[in-house]
């Protein structure tokens, strides 16, 4: 059964004191619930963007309407997550799949949104779609929906948490779930119970990992950075000092600002140069960089475009912009990244793997690409550990003289 539900929320209190999607900033700070709805809460690009991939993934999950829109990795993104849907309705049998569901969750008194809900007589399963690239584990996120779902369907003899994160290159994939006990379920609920009873600011490594916009003018964040030297002050953070302090603050900007950056970059010397192991963390090659094998490539690859269906209009990316009343448009010839773009959307309905096999054939031999500068990472990322003298490595050695025929 595949469905929606639309919950009245908790009368007295509002999901913007003590969401879900904030609790891992929250339960450890508890004091950041009582200023955080001072600030505003602008959206940005990133932010529309993944809204709209959450309602093109409830349009998907309720109506079964796969989207098919200007931006394919998302579409893609998308497909990942409604076969993965299937598939854990498959497996689990009796069960009902709730998009979009909102939970009141008595612990806080408030509600939330749950992507997507999984419910069968044995188990209750929360999954949470992530559209971002920087690394989230969202744990107490979608163990706040769990106490909610509890609430609603009852307990259960066991329980899954699952965050998808299809943008992130994830050492175990963008698809991760974790089993919850009874007794995890408890010791969470207490830990939830704490921190709404609590006003106490409290600062510590869950002030870098989660997003909060008091910290720049957060006292206890300050004297923890001072007592600790993690990281020293940062320039968003000078508004929580006095005169004198961003005095000197000034003064020493270089080594204030450095401590990070030079823990980073021993860390690296470490690994480039002496192949030394420094636990937790690693070397990888930053994005890559592309460009056509020469003007022969960019040829093939446009006659590449052509033979797959497109036309010589497509060739160009369209930027609109604006003279007075006017919109005109501005017309540039397609980038390496404007061909695959174009490629995936033709396939993306065929899978990644059908695209992928059209690119690396008749595309990949035209395009020219080399590693990109290598960055310190922690070893939850996916790509593979840096190997020294890789750092400036063609990988891919062009092949002008191919010839494209036909495209499958």
């Amino acid at each position: 059964m595949l469905s929606t539900t639309a919950l009245t929320p908790v009368g007295k209190a509002h999901a913007k004191t003590r969401p879900p999607s904030s609790a891992g900033r929250w339960i450890p700070c508890p004091g950041s619930a009582t200023v955080s709805p001072l600030y505003p809460n602008e959206s940005s690009s990133h932010s529309e963007k993944g809204d709209a991939a959450h309602l093109h993934l409830e349009d998907g999950i309720v109506f079964g309407i796969r989207p098919n829109t200007q931006d394919p990795d998302m579409d893609m993104n998308i497909y990942t997550v409604l076969d993965w849907v299937d598939a854990r309705r498959k497996e689990y049998g009796d069960c009902q799949v709730f998009a979009e569901q909102r939970y009141n969750i008595p612990e806080t008194g408030e509600f939330g949104t749950c992507d997507i809900t999984f419910v069968t007589p044995a188990m209750l399963h929360i999954a949470d779609y992530k559209n971002g690239f920087v690394l989230t584990d969202a744990v107490e996120q979608t163990m706040t929906y769990l106490l909610g779902a509890i609430a609603k369907y009852g307990e259960r003899p066991s329980y899954r948490v699952t965050v998808i994160q299809p943008n992130h290159n994830h050492i175990d994939g963008p698809i991760r779930t974790r089993e919850v006990t009874n007794d995890d379920v408890s010791a969470f609920r207490r830990q939830v119970e704490m921190a709404v009873a609590s006003t106490e600011f409290r600062a510590g490594a869950h002030c870098k990992k989660t997003y909060c916009d008091h910290r720049g003018s957060c006292i206890t964040f300050l004297e923890w950075c001072r007592t600790t030297g993690e990281d020293a002050w940062y320039p968003h953070e000078v508004n929580a000092i006095d005169d004198n302090a961003l005095s000197v603050a000034l003064d020493h900007a270089d080594t204030l600002h450095g401590v990070r950056d030079s823990y980073r970059k021993e860390a690296m010397r470490r690994i480039a140069q002496h192949d030394r192991r420094i636990p937790g963390y690693k070397l990888v090659k930053s994005r890559q960089q592309r460009d056509f094998a020469g003007e022969s490539g960019r040829e093939a690859c446009y006659t590449a475009l052509l033979a797959i269906g497109y036309g010589p209009d497509d060739l160009y990316e369209k930027k609109p912009f604006k003279v007075g009343a006017l919109t005109l448009h501005e017309h540039t010839a397609l980038t390496v990244a404007g061909v695959e773009r174009m490629v995936k959307q033709k396939y993306k309905t065929f899978g990644a793997g059908r695209w992928k096999k059209v690119w690396d054939e008749h595309f990949r031999p035209h395009v020219r690409e080399f590693s990109g500068s290598l960055t310190l990472e922690r070893d939850t990322d996916g790509r593979p550990s840096h190997t020294r003298g890789s750092e400036f490595t063609a990988l891919i050695t062009p092949a002008h003289t191919a010839q494209v025929t036909q495209v499958l």
